[in-house]
């Protein structure tokens, strides 16, 4: 494998030994995967593995220039941001003066805003954390410090969607009370200053008082900011929609948005993921359903269309089943979505992306995907959208903390590629527009100073991949 640090590129291999056993792991999995009917041909991929820093949640998201990406890490004992790229000529690591445990992120206008809980001293327990600070910061991290604020009534943020108007920042966020309600929340900035790291954020949340509802994503669209919610003891799915007010320097909601909502079809099992796509005003739904994966497109309130994608074998002698993990978009061409699950098919997991061109709808059309076997050396966690369909993902290569790229449109080397059809189903159902009650909080901004550190990045897969992709 080829070490990359410094901006040194060595060409040599790190451990024959362990080379030899990764090939007779990959090789096991493609029998395994043969077995279970999987398509023979292997997907190409590139893999890069940061060595010295294990992972027990990872994420990434592209920053422009192509190739580049903000990526976290979190482990037993620390959480690390770094900017990274394939080239191998850009690695920066920086590690945060008090551990956070960040559930989602995402880049807008130069920064990077981030959700998710750590702990606070005052309360001795968990609390929910918004936190930002600037990418450029990363050139020169000695200088750099993250800013954040506490939701302290909260346990943890766990999803976020950014939008900005004229004059006003957003954070919208989902999460979950000390008091154990959902809430849909706010984080916002009403002013023009392009790093607003002061104190005027402001804070706001709100929650439907007659259903107790359990928000799993949030999205932003033309019009309003979409969430998905398990509600009535989370046999049935709603999605709803908030419309954003128009007001300069307040939360996107008011008390004069409406909120509509749409029940989506039969009883999902799990959380829905939610992905905006290529058009402003046309999001994706995401959920299981007995033995298939559902998605459900929205085109502003409306569902003009469903359809299934079949992942367990419902005849099969071993018990399976599958957790939807984590969904991305082709960030530059927006008509790809990517999906992460896990299927465990007889005690042994799965890990499984599929590919969806948003072409699909309104046909019915074949879905390709890749698999890593319960023998692989690398398990994805996270998705980020990369461009050209590159499909990026974050996770465990080995013991070590890794990244994944899978060019989606060819097929050589590294991972299983699947083939499945999709079937149409029935689409939504609209519900009549509920009420919800506003909680707003002044806030404070609080600094963390980051911490330099040294990480060694291989680059991992086959020699071939090695030998021939120059272009990573």
């Amino acid at each position: 494998m080829k070490k990359i640090t410094n901006n040194v590129l060595r060409s040599f291999p790190r451990k024959t030994a362990g080379k030899i056993g990764r090939s007779v792991m990959l090789a096991f999995a493609l029998l395994v995967a043969m077995t279970l009917q999987a398509v023979s041909a292997q997907g190409q991929e590139m893999i890069r593995s940061i060595h010295g820093s294990a992972t027990d949640f990872t994420l990434a998201r592209i920053v422009n220039p192509y190739q580049q990406w903000i990526v976290y890490n979190e482990n037993a004992i620390m959480s690390l941001f770094g900017r990274m790229d394939t080239s191998g000529l850009v690695n920066t690591f920086v590690r945060t003066q008090l551990q956070i445990h960040v559930k989602d992120m995402e880049i807008s206008g130069g920064s990077l805003y981030f959700c998710g809980n750590m702990f606070d001293n005052e309360v001795m327990s968990e609390v929910g954390v918004m936190g930002f600070f600037s990418i450029s910061q990363l050139s020169s991290p000695s200088t750099m410090s993250i800013n954040y604020i506490l939701f302290k009534e909260f346990k943890e943020l766990r999803k976020l969607a950014f939008y900005a108007t004229a004059q006003t920042k957003h954070v919208a966020m989902v999460g979950t009370g000390m008091d154990d309600r959902d809430y849909i929340v706010d984080a916002y900035y009403g002013g023009i200053d392009p790093d607003p790291s002061g104190f005027q954020w402001e804070r706001a949340w709100m929650y439907m008082p007659n259903i107790d509802a359990r928000f799993d994503d949030i999205a932003c669209i033309k019009d309003s900011v979409v969430v998905s919610s398990r509600v009535e003891n989370e046999t049935e799915v709603q999605i709803c929609f908030i419309q954003k007010t128009g007001l300069e320097g307040c939360a996107f909601f008011s008390p004069a948005s409406h909120l509509d909502v749409v029940k989506v079809p039969d009883q999902p099992i799990g959380r829905v993921l939610l992905q905006k796509a290529k058009g402003v005003d046309e999001a994706y739904a995401f959920y299981r359903y007995g033995p298939y994966l559902d998605v459900c497109q929205f085109i502003g309130k409306n569902n003009p269309i469903s359809f299934h994608i079949p992942i367990l074998h419902v005849n099969g002698y071993f018990p399976e089943y599958f957790t939807l993990k984590d969904v991305c978009i082709d960030k530059d061409r927006k008509d790809e979505i990517s999906v992460l699950l896990t299927k465990v098919y007889s005690q042994s997991p799965y890990h499984r992306i599929y590919h969806i061109p948003t072409t699909l709808f309104p046909s019915i059309s074949n879905v390709l995907g890749h698999e890593y076997g319960p023998y692989s050396s690398y398990t994805p966690m996270s998705l980020c959208g990369g461009k050209d369909y590159h499909t990026v993902s974050m996770g465990r290569f080995l013991e070590d903390w890794g990244m994944a790229r899978v060019v989606n449109s060819q097929y050589e080397y590294c991972s299983e590629q699947l083939n499945t059809k999709t079937t149409m189903k029935k689409t939504a159902v609209p519900l009549s527009p509920k009420e919800y009650n506003v909680i707003a909080k002044e806030t404070e901004v609080l600094h963390m100073a980051v911490s330099v550190q040294e990480y060694p990045v291989y680059y991992e897969c086959s020699d071939y991949a090695r030998e021939n992709n120059t272009n990573q």
